[in-house]
């Protein structure tokens, strides 16, 4: 555990600075909350962490909910935060929900949950990793993004 000590020590000291949105990325997801979606972070990250990177890049505001890992350890797997968030925002019996991640442990995490996962190749994922774990979609760009997004938000209120 010392590894994970020294880690969030430097993450709580720079880590969090380091941090920059994607182009698009703030007008995306006003254009989400505009059309009345609920959005949600479910990440391995500790919430405390994920909520001052949210602040400091403007987007705090547009979330519904927050969910992370705990720094106690507990809650770090993907699939349990998913499954968290998805408690809190009312259930599956009440909500669409899709994940969007950059990572193999997204894509895992949606199916663990039964929702469609949406992959961008521009985040940090190897070309290939995103389809290897599952990906039911992908995109290369926000604007990409956007457009899946808003279809699928329609077809989802049909």
């Amino acid at each position: 555990f010392e590894a994970v000590d020294r880690y969030r020590v430097r993450y709580k000291e720079k880590g969090v600075y380091e941090n920059r949105l994607y182009p698009g990325m703030k007008e995306l997801l006003e254009a989400l909350k505009s059309a009345g979606v609920k959005l949600s972070v479910s990440t391995s990250k500790p919430t405390v962490f994920t909520e001052k990177i949210l602040k400091q890049n403007g987007i705090f505001e547009l979330f519904d909910q927050i969910v992370g890992a705990n720094l106690d350890g507990s809650m770090t797997d993907k699939t349990e935060v998913m499954q968290e968030a998805m408690r809190r925002a009312g259930g599956k019996e009440n909500n669409t929900f899709f994940m969007v991640g950059d990572r193999s442990f997204d894509m895992i995490g949606a199916k663990n949950c039964g929702v469609p996962g949406i992959g961008v190749y521009f985040g940090f994922a190897e070309p290939g990793e995103l389809e290897e774990a599952g990906a039911d979609y992908t995109v290369e760009t926000t604007e990409e993004l956007k457009t899946l997004l808003m279809k699928l938000v329609t077809e989802a209120e049909d």
